[in-house]
């Protein structure tokens, strides 16, 4: 007799609990939806930064080569994440048939915890060459950017190779005996609360590292608080961090793995997505301010309608049979209506101010020979553009 045909949960449920093989309570959707709005929201952000730096700047540099890795290494992630959701991760263990838990759904959980340690090096090795194109005038900024390069190095390559050690099927080892081994699900779950407390470490000292130049800077603090803002964005990081943690400890205390994963994928995802967002945020100005340029061509909704209401208000007030007179600037009526080439500018006027908070802190530094400073930088450096919008800081030679 063939029992694992036989309707039999994957696991024993907890007293009182009625296993429901058909209409089984799961986070599978929450997963899908999470993760796949995260994706399209970095992707878009991606394409952005890609138009940026080979259209504008002309600036395509190794930060937006570890980016572009790093954002086919989401894809992969994801893809994992949602294989996994939609073939046994999601629901109570207890709600699971045996014949159900094939060796595919511990493949498709294996692949998803050997890709997040690779992929996370190379959104945080993508951040840091972004600080290394904008601030390698300051040595003792290269010194921390290299230092926290080695250490992310270091912890990744360890973490992928202990995630392999643990949880892989040794000979003569099936992947449901693998994952249910005192090594995949007690130490590969220490190994995740360690990588937890390491990568908000890292966050925060990603997040803090150019602070401290930016406020040395000449500028005024609006402008300062405007740049500040920009990298600020990683905070959001940092927050994914620390509940990806909370999730972790969660997991090595369930005895309810299917169920817990769930909130586990959800956090990685988004920690990976949010990496590769915060290091697309500093290509935005020059896209905004070419997209800005590119919207002023074009007759603007404010002055289609100021044409409108000018000449109903004409037609209103003025006789049948008059003539309307024009006075003999071209584009202007009578000395009471206003000029439609002033509402087109006060248009323009209107959508800077919408991106200005964007803009003017890092369109502060925009500035090509200003010969802006450090209060505490050598002569030998300055400040100069690298491109529409985007900041280098370059020493000469």
């Amino acid at each position: 007799m063939d029992y694992l045909n036989l309707p039999i949960p994957f696991v024993a449920p907890p007293p009182g609990v009625t296993p429901d093989f058909s209409h089984p309570s799961s986070r599978s959707n929450v997963a899908v939806a999470v993760c796949t709005t995260s994706l399209v929201v970095t992707f878009i952000l991606f394409a952005v930064r890609v138009y940026a730096r080979l259209r504008i700047t002309r600036s395509f540099g190794y930060d937006d080569y570890t980016c572009l890795f790093a954002m086919v290494g989401s894809v992969g992630y994801t893809c994992a994440i949602l294989l996994s959701a939609t073939d046994g991760v999601g629901p109570h263990m207890w709600d699971l048939l045996l014949s159900s838990m094939k060796p595919s759904v511990f493949q498709k959980i294996l692949a998803g915890q050997l890709l997040y340690p690779p992929v996370m090096l190379l959104v945080k090795l993508s951040l840091f060459l972004l600080y290394l194109r904008v601030f390698a005038v300051f040595r003792h900024i290269r010194i921390l950017i290299f230092m926290g390069i080695a250490f992310h190095l270091i912890l990744y390559t360890t973490s992928f190779v202990l995630e392999f050690v643990f949880c892989y099927p040794r000979r003569g080892q099936s992947f449901l005996m693998s994952f249910t081994a005192p090594s995949c699900a007690g130490d590969a779950a220490k190994l995740g609360i360690a990588q937890g407390v390491a990568n908000i470490i890292g966050d925060f000292y990603l997040l803090l590292t150019p602070v401290p130049v930016i406020w040395k800077l000449q500028l005024s603090f609006q402008k300062k608080v405007g740049v500040t803002a920009i990298f600020m964005t990683g905070f959001l990081g940092c927050v994914t961090t620390i509940l990806g943690l909370y999730y972790r400890v969660l997991a090595l205390r369930s005895t309810d793995p299917t169920w817990i994963l769930i909130p586990n994928y959800i956090t990685s995802a988004v920690e990976i997505n949010v990496g590769i967002m915060c290091s697309c945020m500093p290509s935005l100005p020059s896209f905004f301010r070419q997209l800005d340029s590119k919207l002023l061509r074009f007759p603007s909704l404010t002055r289609i309608l100021s044409r409108l209401t000018r000449r109903t208000r004409r037609s209103d007030s003025t006789p049948r049979g008059a003539v309307s007179v024009r006075s003999k600037r071209s584009g202007s009526r009578t000395p009471g209506l206003k000029s439609p080439v002033r509402e087109g500018t006060r248009f323009g006027k209107m959508f800077r101010m919408e991106i200005g908070n964007l803009q003017s802190g890092w369109s502060a530094l925009d500035t090509r020979g200003t010969g802006m400073r450090s209060a505490n930088s050598p002569t030998s450096s300055q400040l100069e553009k690298g491109g529409t919008g985007e900041l280098e800081i370059r020493s000469r030679v």
